[in-house]
């Protein structure tokens, strides 16, 4: 994998959201605080400007809320490629010009048709506007979609509607219990219902392959995953090797899922956590113990019941968060891993 190296930043500038979705890992709602003052946003954009950092993508709660994202965009060194996710709702309202030139792509979350979306999202009207303003200015537009319980046999249908609309990159992630998401667990696949999902998944790829729409897929550890979709998709972010994310209070961690204050509080007792208001951000990548050991955990020492899978060379080894939350060890076995 070579030395490591931090090429992108998942930046969390918020927990408030005007929306409240059923399945949000990161609990964000409109009671959530706003954040940062906009000097201490400004001064982990100095941070991110002088490091290795190529890719940075934006997101919350909803970062739109953030009356400074426009500051936040304006001050970033151009060669830094800027993601924006949302759920889309306060566009075009609240987008700037300098936005056309400087945002790469917005990823607006999707779960297909109003009848699907609005279930467990919101506002599928207005996130239908948002899609046909960001398209007549030749925006890039992803999709993340969730997939439920209650979405799960219309996978088709949802892939033909995003493509309908222009979409460029679909990524399928899974209903997780995490954040809002483990008081709905209702809302999760059983084993085989990934399997039916994965095996959907595959025909649409096929069939929709040459319409210059790209997959990507987050958080599938099965068996289904890795011998149905071959070695072109991979399961995992590879975080602490060469990704990282900011949380809304400024800490600096190896994972996304760590933008949960509950996940977080778990860490902060065994590991001392960097924080860019007061720490570097590139010795805290280089040098401190919590991203070491993500990394270590990636590519140095097999969890349990790794050492012998066949699988071990396409993927992270399973997700080293959740493995820590549920066994105290990041050399944990992740029990979302349905492989042996």
């Amino acid at each position: 994998m070579g030395k490591p190296r931090l090429l992108a930043v998942v930046w969390y500038i918020t927990r408030r959201c005007n929306l409240k979705c059923d399945y949000c890992y990161t609990n964000s709602n409109p009671s959530q605080p706003i954040g940062l003052h906009k000097k201490h946003l400004l001064s982990i954009v100095e941070q991110l400007n002088n490091s290795s950092v190529k890719h940075l993508s934006i997101t919350g709660g909803e970062p739109f809320i953030r009356k400074e994202l426009k500051d936040i965009i304006s001050a970033l060194n151009p060669d830094i490629s800027i993601n924006i996710d949302t759920n889309g709702v306060f566009i075009p309202d609240k987008w700037e010009k300098i936005y056309d030139d400087r945002v790469n792509q917005v990823c607006i979350g999707i779960d297909g048709p109003p009848r699907l979306h609005d279930v467990h999202r919101a506002e599928s009207t207005k996130v239908i506007e948002a899609i046909r303003f960001l398209q007549d200015r030749d925006v890039k537009i992803g999709a993340p979609v969730v997939i439920t319980k209650d979405n799960f046999k219309h996978i088709s249908e949802i892939v033909r509607y995003l493509i309908s609309l222009g979409i460029n990159t679909i990524s399928f992630n899974k209903a997780k219990p995490i954040g809002r998401g483990a008081k709905n667990t209702q809302l999760l696949l059983t084993e085989e219902e990934e399997k039916e999902a994965l095996l959907k998944i595959r025909e649409v790829i096929r069939e929709y392959s040459s319409n210059r729409c790209t997959f990507k897929f987050n958080g599938w550890y099965n068996t289904t995953f890795f011998e149905v979709l071959g070695e072109k998709y991979l399961p995992s972010c590879y975080c602490g090797y060469w990704r990282a994310a900011i949380t809304p209070e400024g800490d600096f961690v190896p994972c996304s899922l760590l933008s949960l204050k509950e996940y977080l509080q778990l860490f902060k007792r065994k590991y001392k956590i960097p924080n860019l208001l007061k720490d570097d951000l590139n010795a805290s990548f280089a040098e401190s113990k919590i991203f070491d050991e993500y990394r270590n955990a990636a590519v140095k020492y097999l969890p349990e019941n790794c050492a012998n899978c066949k699988y071990k060379n396409r993927c992270n080894h399973g997700c080293r968060t959740i493995a820590f939350v549920e066994t105290g060890s990041l050399y944990g076995r992740d029990p979302v891993c349905k492989v042996n």
